[in-house]
């Protein structure tokens, strides 16, 4: 996974993480997979935010990266991920198949589900 959003990173993406874990357990994670240098911006449930599938949590991301919603892909691995991005208006939806809702559940609000990050594209590369 670290591999991958590096080279997004490289590709010039800006990466952020929107959880409904609390702060120090995502940052403790984050380190672990040794991704927690490159995100731009990080939401999580004790940051005050209705937690998703409210769509505050990608509202905020896209307003810290002054971009709008729509301009932003988000990749989940829960219909609850997915309902926050469908909810703030994200352009791209796209479940992955890394979490314990079916590809047929995500299939319903994504508009595509891939068997993991590795086969998500960035156009360009």
């Amino acid at each position: 996974v670290g591999g991958r959003l590096r080279a997004w990173k490289s590709a010039g993406a800006q990466l952020a993480v929107v959880t409904n874990d609390n702060r120090a357990a995502t940052l403790s994670d984050l380190h672990i997979l040794g991704i927690d240098d490159i995100l731009a911006a990080i939401v999580s449930a004790d940051d005050g935010l209705p937690a998703k599938p409210a769509p505050d949590g990608v509202a905020y991301i896209a307003h810290a990266l002054d971009t709008p919603a729509s301009r932003i892909a988000v990749i989940g691995d829960t219909t609850t991920d997915l309902m926050a991005a469908r909810a703030a208006g994200a352009g791209l939806v796209i479940g992955v198949l890394s979490g314990l809702d079916s590809a047929r559940k995500l299939a319903e609000i994504a508009d595509a589900v891939l068997p993991d990050l590795h086969a998500v594209e960035l156009s360009g590369q």
